[in-house]
């Protein structure tokens, strides 16, 4: 209810962030469009609320994902130095999973274009890969057990009650208790 009242009501930053810190509801679109403009941080933050790096596998590899399309970012920018940093402190994370991952990333920094690499060269334009990716990430997360009966929108028509809770307290600011039907919660 406090969900659908905050969007309602355009309230969207206060409605993500109340979503990620509860961990009850998982946007499934907010989350999407983060990705789909390269918003790695946030999107990383966003699924923090929900699932630790660690939690499962599936976890895991959103993680990974994400930051290794950040990489990836980052070179096709030619941001090195943004590249080396992910290498240095957000691969070596993965390094259990795969201990040639940050030797492999660090080779990639070595070409100009990473596309001529063999494993990369059906990589396409940043656009088309971000959602190439979270294609892929939509069933992962449909199979991660923290996001399981996180991802369907909280049913509830009372948003229009919380409304008029708070348009019935805006109405009676700055009037006394003895002028309102409201008693106060002591006596006097």
């Amino acid at each position: 209810m406090i969900l659908k009242f905050l969007k309602d009501e355009n309230f969207h930053e206060t409605a993500h962030t109340l979503e990620r810190e509860a961990g009850l509801f998982f946007d499934m679109n907010h989350f999407e469009n983060m990705v789909y403009k390269g918003q790695w941080d946030a999107a990383e933050k966003y699924f923090s609320g929900f699932a630790s790096l660690h939690e499962n596998m599936q976890s895991t590899r959103t993680y990974f994902e994400l930051r290794k399309q950040k990489f990836l970012d980052a070179l096709d920018r030619k941001d090195r130095a943004k590249a080396v940093n992910i290498i240095m402190n957000e691969f070596k994370v993965f390094l259990p999973y795969n201990e040639n991952l940050c030797q492999e990333a660090t080779m990639l920094l070595s070409v100009d274009d990473f596309r001529k690499c063999k494993s990369f060269s059906m990589y396409g334009d940043a656009a088309t890969e971000r959602r190439y990716m979270m294609n892929n990430l939509k069933s992962v997360f449909f199979s991660n057990p923290v996001l399981k009966n996180k991802m369907q929108t909280p049913t509830s028509n009372r948003s229009s009650s919380l409304k008029n809770f708070f348009k019935i307290g805006s109405d009676h600011v700055g009037t006394s208790y003895a002028s309102t039907s409201v008693a106060p919660p002591y006596k006097k």
